[in-house]
This record gives C-alpha cells, sequence and structure tokens, in this order.
C-alpha cells in the first residue's frame, strides 16, 4: 500500500498540513522539522505525485528574481539510508542543507543509498533520475562513500563531502574539526586528574573516526601523558553484529590496571559503555569517566554525557555555500573547511 502523508503524520505526531508544507520547503516550517518529515518520507517509501516517482523533490519558492537567476540551481544530497534511520545527526545536517538551500531559492533532491551500494552510486541506477536529465548541477555526499566510486561519481558533476574526507578525489569536504577537538577534550580529563585514558572506537571505516583517534593521540602528547596501545579498542561493533557488550569485558581488565577515563568516539559507543558500567557495578563518574563525541541528545537511562557538541546544522549550510562556490569556479584547488566544535561539560566525567 502507497506511503501518503496522513500516515507520515500520524507516525511523526505532526499535522498533515505541516507534513505537506515540509515536503514544498515552505520556509513557515522549522527547517530541522522539514528535515525530519523527508528524512522519514524517503524511509518510508512516500512518493510524490510528480512524473519521476522515485525522488523527494522540495522545491525552492521563487521570491526574489535576481536572486534566482544568479544562484538558483538543484542539488541531490546522496545519504545512507542506515544513517538517516538511525542518527538524529543526520536529521540536524540536512535541516542545514535544506536551509541553506531555501536560501538560495534552490531545490534539493534527497537520495536514500543502501549501505551494500555505497560503491556503486556513479552508476545512473543508484542515482536520481533527474540527474540523467542533467537537472542536478550538484550533489552533497553525506556521511561516507567507497572512493573509488566517489572519484567517478566527482567526474559527472561537482561534489562535496560532509565528514568524510576523500584526499585523492578533486572534491570540496565540509567536517568537523576532529583532531582538535579531541585531543581538547583529553586535556580536559587531565586537568581532572585522569592519568590513564582508554578510547573506544566505531564501526565503520572512515576518515573522521581515524581523525578522533589521532585527536587522541595529540591529546595524549600535549598532557604528557604515556600513549599505550593496549587501551585501544577500535571496531567495537562489526557489521551485522547485534551485540557488542561481550566486546566491551576488556574493560574489566583496563580499569583493574588503572584506566579511570574511556573516550569514545562517538556518544552512541559512550551510551553503551555507561550502561556496562552500570550492569557491572562500576560507578560513573565516581569510578570511571566516560566521554562521548557528537553531541547528541542522551536517552532517559543515561545522564548528561560529558562530549564533544559538533554543529551539525552548519555543516550542512557550509556544503551547500561550499557547493555554490564551486559551480561558480569549478577550477578550483579542492577547498577543505573544518568547523570548531563545543566542549559539554556534562556528570559523567569527575575529578580523580
Amino acid at each position: 500500500m502507497a506511503v501518503i502523508q496522513k500516515d507520515i503524520a500520524r507516525q511523526l505526531d505532526l499535522s498533515v498540513a505541516t507534513v505537506s508544507r515540509s515536503l514544498r520547503q515552505d520556509p513557515r516550517i522549522p527547517s530541522e522539522t522539514r528535515a525530519k518529515v523527508v528524512s522519514f518520507a524517503s524511509k518510508a517509501g512516500y512518493r510524490p505525485k510528480t512524473k519521476n516517482s522515485n525522488l523527494l523533490i522540495n522545491s525552492a519558492c521563487k521570491t526574489d528574481a535576481k536572486k534566482e537567476s544568479s544562484q538558483s540551481f538543484m542539488l541531490a544530497v546522496f545519504v545512507q539510508v542506515e544513517h538517516i534511520a538511525e542518527a538524529e545527526n543526520s536529521y540536524k545536517t540536512l535541516a542545514g542543507i535544506s536551509q541553506a538551500a531555501q536560501e538560495h531559492n534552490s531545490s534539493m533532491v534527497l537520495h536514500t543509498v543502501g549501505f551494500d551500494r555505497r560503491d556503486q552510486i556513479h552508476l545512473p541506477e543508484n542515482q536520481p533520475e533527474v540527474m540523467g536529465s542533467g537537472k542536478i548541477q550538484g550533489v552533497i555526499l553525506l556521511q561516507h562513500f567507497e572512493e573509488e566510486s566517489v572519484q567517478k561519481l566527482s567526474t559527472q558533476t561537482a561534489c562535496v563531502s560532509i565528514q568524510h574526507y576523500h584526499p585523492e578525489v578533486h572534491m570540496d569536504c565540509v567536517s568537523a574539526d576532529n583532531i582538535q577537538a579531541v585531543a581538547k577534550l583529553v586535556e580536559y580529563l587531565r586537568s581532572l586528574g585522569h592519568k590513564k585514558i582508554g578510547y573506544i572506537d566505531e564501526t565503520y571505516t572512515t576518515s573522521f573516526f581515524d581523525e578522533r583517534l589521532s585527536g587522541y593521540i595529540l591529546g595524549l602528547v600535549k598532557s604528557n601523558l604515556k600513549f599505550a596501545p593496549e587501551y585501544i579498542m577500535r571496531k567495537v561493533n562489526s557489521p551485522g553484529e547485534k551485540d557488542r557488550e561481550s566486546k566491551f569485558d576488556i574493560l574489566h581488565r583496563w580499569i583493574g590496571e588503572g584506566v579511570t577515563a574511556l573516550m569514545c568516539a562517538n556518544d552512541s559507543v559512550a551510551f553503551d559503555v555507561y550502561r556496562w558500567l552500570r550492569k557491572h557495578s562500576y560507578q560513573c563518574p565516581q569510578q570511571v569517566s566516560v566521554t562521548g563525541f557528537d553531541g547528541m541528545v542522551c536517552p532517559a537511562d543515561i545522564p548528561a554525557l560529558t562530549s564533544v557538541r559538533v554543529h551539525f546544522p552548519d555543516l550542512g549550510r557550509l556544503a551547500v555555500e561550499q557547493l555554490v562556490s564551486r559551480l561558480k569556479e569549478p577550477t578550483l584547488p579542492p577547498v577543505r573547511t573544518m568547523v570548531e566544535c563545543e566542549l559539554i561539560e556534562g556528570k559523567t566525567a569527575g575529578r580523580r
């Protein structure tokens, strides 16, 4: 049965009018609400009544003819469906993209890609149909896609990547300043008296997780702390693995050997680490401090997390601005823009 706007409204607890206006990119609807509606609609298989039934096309209001003639364009946002279904970070980034597209009086096409096709986005069958007709002037890649496929895509159209850096591809990138943010977080923990700090990474092989690990090492050096590879845990959850809790059992040994703080590559891992500590009767932060990264909203069973807030809407807005600049000056060298992050002093990191 086809998904209609009434279904979306019921699932998101919104009015049908709000859903309809969000899908039309009505500026009277908050940008985050518009992004959430578009994201859910794409995941649910909603198809607008247009000739191209495979897309969600958000038409911007055309109120400034002069601006439209000089800057108006249509962009496509490629995002892995797994990210858009699970991560609030994707919603926030899409909100920034949507707002910037609106400001440029332009249109946005949201195109979801399955995880198993992240290496095939250069193929026409894995692209929005309007790309084949030449209506897409540029593409924004949200999160990680395979290098070779991105390389081929970049020869077809102007591209900007958000978060994942492709050093071998002639394209722009907008990301958080991961290295410096994590280094400052290590220095913050050192100021609280922590001398043995462990690090727990995520599953995905991405540049931003590599950068966060680099920031951890840099922070240790700047804080005059010993770098001990045995206190680094990478790839805590393999694709398809339902339960990663057993991977955390090594933390018994870490804590026994004097590790008093656990830095996690993102908030999702930090939430799971906190739950593991609680299950095994470790007190946080009295015995072990836990930090995350991203600045997500904490679940009800997690206290305010000490973390690093990434301003995801800014990443989205800057990606659109970078794409506009690239369309104007396609021969300029690739530009990488890094956005400063913000330390959140929560309740999961304490003094030693």
